[in-house]
């Protein structure tokens, strides 16, 4: 199929202005997007809580989790994201897409704006 990378800007849902890109893998079997704790902590994002997470291969593994603010090409939303580790790679997840209102276009391998659903 192949991989899709895009440039999200981040930032901390209390100081929104103060914003910093983030090159990222676009995940869509990740439930939450994995943002590099250094820059989470550059920008102020203090951890809510801690999840488990299985990782590749079947490790089970601890991270940090917070809020943050996701934008990408016009579209801003808040969403939950890992406290990602040097040796995690960056990834805009099912969630923050979702939240986004975006989907992968299986034939572009783009990400595409859709209409949100209210059910």
């Amino acid at each position: 199929m192949g991989l899709t990378y895009v440039t999200l800007r981040i930032a901390n849902p209390a100081k929104p202005a103060r914003k910093k890109k983030v090159n990222v893998l676009v995940d869509t079997g990740a439930i939450l997007s994995v943002i590099p704790e250094k820059t989470m902590l550059e920008l102020g994002i203090k951890p809510l809580t801690r999840r488990r997470f299985k990782a590749f291969g079947g490790a089970v593994i601890d991270r940090s989790v917070g809020g943050i603010v996701l934008e990408y090409d016009g579209a801003k939303a808040i969403a939950e994201a890992a406290f990602g580790m040097p040796e995690d790679t960056p990834i805009l997840g099912a969630t923050g897409m979702e939240t986004l209102g975006l989907v992968v276009d299986l034939k572009t391998k783009k990400l595409k704006r859709i209409d949100l659903l209210m059910l």
